[in-house]
């Protein structure tokens, strides 16, 4: 399915999600699941983030800080907002929404795939994919911070 995508001008990424939907609907899922599961810790997901360390450049990224720190801010706001407010229209608590929220900020896979995607067709500048990149892992430390936060306002 990554190849059908591919020749059909998507990205392959897409194709492999809508194959491991399809296949998450079968009786075999949770097998295929546990055989991929080691190949994907071992080799697939470390090279992965080799590449995208690979194309990152710290050189001037002083420059763009004001970028990073809004995309920081703002990849911070929405995935909290978001999946809160997906959790309180679900009939979570206020406090356990935000708890919700707080754990989702930290998802930054997609987004990592998503600039990958972009830098690799010429669509993000080096510059601006540096810092993209950074604001992704500072949001992701940032998502300890907010669950510790979160989970204080829970009551057990």
């Amino acid at each position: 399915m990554a190849y059908i995508a591919d020749l059909i001008g998507l990205s392959a990424v897409i194709g492999a999600f809508f194959a491991g939907i399809a296949i998450a609907q079968t009786h075999v899922a949770h097998e295929v699941d546990q055989s991929i599961e080691p190949i994907g810790y071992a080799i697939f997901i470390p090279v992965f983030f080799v590449s995208i360390g690979l194309n990152m450049s710290l050189a001037g990224i002083e420059h763009d800080l004001l970028l990073i720190i809004v995309l920081t801010i703002v990849a911070t706001l929405t995935k909290l907002l978001g999946a809160g407010s997906g959790a309180k229209w679900a009939g979570f608590s206020s406090n356990e929404a935000y708890l919700v929220g707080a754990g989702m900020v930290s998802r930054g896979e997609m987004a990592l795939i998503i600039a990958q995607i972009g830098y690799q067709s010429k669509l993000i500048s080096d510059d601006y994919y540096s810092a993209i990149i950074t604001a992704i892992i500072l949001t992701t430390l940032l998502a300890p911070l907010l669950l510790k936060h979160a989970a204080r306002h829970i009551n057990y």
